[in-house]
């Protein structure tokens, strides 16, 4: 499927306002094409989240599915085994045990803006925090941190808002 004349040329200018020239038509073909796979792409994560939808109001309490390479936004771990989805969205089986075992609450698989926690991978990679920093605070009792084991992976380390006042990370 092309472009008419009309939608090139509009495109083409809106790209030059952005600073983007394209030079040759194979140029514009490939970003053509490029644009067709994004929204396939998107269009496959639509439907993928449209048959969880469907799926969880047959199982309102949550269900587990095949990970399939997915990564669980808290711990970033995951991609093979299985996945846990509800109505907090998707996780890896070991954050969903940590929450059933109340090690974390539920509103850190919804909390996507971290104005109510944060992890420790959060803190050292957007905030550039030393790993060994962390620890040397929580062996201080400065942090206090929910521990999520991975069993034979290094535990992912959870901070809630409330239990560390002294961590000026958490969004506004």
């Amino acid at each position: 499927m092309d472009f008419t004349d009309k939608e090139f040329q509009w495109f083409m200018k809106e790209a030059e306002k952005d600073g983007i020239k394209l030079e040759t038509e194979e140029e514009y073909r490939q970003l053509q094409r490029d644009m067709y796979a994004l929204a396939d792409l998107t269009y496959d994560i639509w439907k993928f989240q449209k048959s969880l939808d469907r799926r969880l109001e047959e199982k309102p309490e949550g269900f587990a599915f095949p990970a399939e390479g997915r990564m669980c936004k808290i711990c970033m771990g995951g991609g093979a085994g299985d996945f846990w989805y509800d109505k907090r969205g998707m996780r890896c089986m070991d954050c969903q045990a940590a929450y059933i075992k109340k090690i974390i609450p539920g509103y850190v698989f919804t909390d996507d803006k971290n104005k109510k926690h944060i992890t420790e991978t959060t803190l050292v990679v957007r905030h550039g925090v030393e790993r060994k920093e962390i620890r040397k605070y929580i062996k201080q009792g400065v942090l206090k941190a929910r521990r999520v084991d991975h069993g034979q992976h290094p535990s992912t380390l959870v901070f809630l808002k409330f239990e560390n006042p002294n961590l000026t990370v958490f969004k506004q």
